[in-house]
């Protein structure tokens, strides 16, 4: 999976995707349909699609789509 479709299924997540542009320099946390709702359905995405896990601290940490992207391919040792 490459990073750009990684944030459509970011966007996805999100019960209004066309609020906002969503890029991989998006910073996440700042948006107005960011709850911890959208945290856990991330959670479950990254799950489904990637086969791993990501601790609730990861996204925490995470900035932007990019971050957590990277992490993502960290964890799974691809990056």
């Amino acid at each position: 999976m490459d990073i750009k479709e990684f944030v459509n299924l970011f966007a996805d997540q999100f019960m209004d995707p066309n609020e906002t542009v969503f890029a991989p320099e998006t910073k996440f946390h700042e948006l107005s349909g960011w709850t911890s709702m959208t945290a856990l359905l991330e959670i479950a995405m990254i799950e489904d699609n990637f086969g791993t896990t990501i601790p609730s601290e990861v996204i925490r940490s995470s900035s932007t789509i990019q971050d957590l992207f990277d992490a993502i391919l960290k964890s799974k040792g691809d990056a």
